[in-house]
């Protein structure tokens, strides 16, 4: 019973590590590096400013990486709330 558990492997993370895999690129950015930069990404989205170019490799970070994208989501609505 406990060996035929361990070695089940759910598909719908397969098919996201994979996903990943195949879309990483030379030019992305860490999770550490995206989160230095998640709050000012927040600001200009608040905003509604048009976001640079510099910041496309943090959103395309947060299109990929789930715990980041969480953690800016949060964010985004705390501050939605602080600003009502």
């Amino acid at each position: 019973m406990g060996s035929k558990m361990k070695n089940k492997i759910d598909i719908e993370k397969l098919k996201n590590i994979i996903k990943s895999v195949v879309s990483t690129t030379s030019d992305e950015i860490s999770c550490s590096d995206c989160q230095k930069e998640v709050d000012k990404f927040v600001e200009l989205n608040l905003e509604d400013k048009e976001i640079p170019e510099a910041y496309s490799l943090i959103e395309a970070h947060l299109n990929q990486c789930s715990s980041c994208r969480e953690e800016y989501e949060v964010l985004l609505t705390a501050l939605k709330e602080i600003n009502k």
